[in-house]
């Protein structure tokens, strides 16, 4: 069976660019003393605009709505 992808809009992939440059920075400031506090905050802004990207992806293609969804560089594909 052939695997159908859908493209990302670029706007979007920026979503999810910054979302794991702040996932990159909070593993950085957990390993500094004192650092938890600036940690958790980049944590709870992380998520969010992960969950921003996937609703967004989920508004641009409602037929997906339903599907277990994973996003390979630039890409949506259905997972399996």
């Amino acid at each position: 069976m052939e695997e159908e992808t859908y493209e990302v809009p670029s706007e979007l992939e920026e979503l999810l660019g910054k979302s794991i440059a702040l996932n990159d920075l909070r593993d950085r400031y957990v390993k500094i003393p004192l650092g938890f506090k600036k940690a958790r905050k980049l944590a709870i802004e992380s998520e969010q605009l992960r969950r921003k990207f996937w609703i967004e992806i989920r508004k641009l293609y409602p037929e997906l709505s339903s599907k277990r969804l994973v996003h390979t560089g630039g890409f949506i594909t259905i997972d399996d």
